[in-house]
């Protein structure tokens, strides 16, 4: 269970904090604003999203037949292409089925972890230079590009909506989910995939596209399979990202060191 744990926290990290990236198939000028947005969002330094997913786990890994969670989440970031210098901000908050609600906000900045959840402050060292070291960065770099997101796209379609409009896809599970591979043994994380079986069952998404050609939200719906030691979990992820003044610089609020233990 200990395992499961661990991937399903690396595995929901990845897809909700990750940009979703998508191509688009002919339509007037779509590809041309599309790749436009997938530059931009490469090039960003800064962002202020908003996430807002239900997830639902089920499986023989679990005590109960079911769990649901809302997933709340606001995070703040700036030098994001700068691991040196970085600074993240992430409020967090957890609501179960029974309305019970579990918050906390996780701090990164200058080579430290802050978390501050359930009443208790730690901070942990955290070199980002020297996690990107144990890295595979090229084979990251190229798992991450547009041309190979170009490649996992089937089904792509475009519909207005208000003063916006909508971009609409389905992944190519199958080449997806050989990305993903490629990601866990870049990271590093190789052995942990060879411990259990993760699997991508399917992914449909959108973006919303303002007038001025920019991102300004992403909705996504993805369903996830995992098994190890004789058990199973099914994780459904479905939901939104919000993102506030696109291309705009974000300023990060800081912890005070003091206020931490450290661990």
């Amino acid at each position: 269970m200990k395992l499961f744990k661990r991937v399903l926290a690396m595995a929901v990290s990845a897809a909700l904090l990750c940009p979703i990236t998508a191509y688009a198939a002919p339509e007037d000028d779509t590809i041309a604003i599309l790749r436009q947005v997938l530059e931009q969002q490469q090039a960003a330094t800064d962002l202020n999203a908003f996430y807002d997913f239900d997830i639902t786990v089920s499986g023989s890994a679990l005590e109960t037949e079911t769990m649901t969670v809302r997933l709340e989440m606001n995070t703040k970031m700036n030098g994001m292409n700068d691991p040196d210098n970085m600074k993240m901000m992430s409020y967090m908050r957890v609501t179960d089925a029974a309305g019970t609600e579990v918050t906390g906000t996780m701090y990164y900045v200058d080579g430290y972890s802050y978390v501050d959840m359930l009443g208790q402050k730690q901070r942990t060292a955290m070199p980002m230079d020297q996690m990107m070291s144990t890295m595979d960065l090229a084979s990251l770099d190229a798992a991450g590009s547009v041309d190979k997101t170009m490649e996992m796209l089937k089904e792509v379609g475009r519909r207005p909506e208000g003063d916006d409009f909508v971009i609409t896809y389905t992944m190519d599970t199958s080449a997806l989910n050989a990305l993903v591979d490629e990601v866990f043994v870049a990271a590093g994380l190789g052995e942990v995939m060879d411990e259990i079986g993760f699997e991508i069952g399917s992914v449909k998404g959108e973006y919303v596209i303002n007038p001025e050609g920019q991102c300004v939200k992403e909705r996504m719906k993805m369903i996830m399979d995992m098994d190890a030691e004789g058990e199973t979990l099914r994780i459904t992820i479905d939901g939104d990202v919000g993102i506030a003044d696109p291309g705009q610089p974000v300023e990060v609020p800081m912890p005070n060191p003091a206020e931490y233990t450290d661990i």
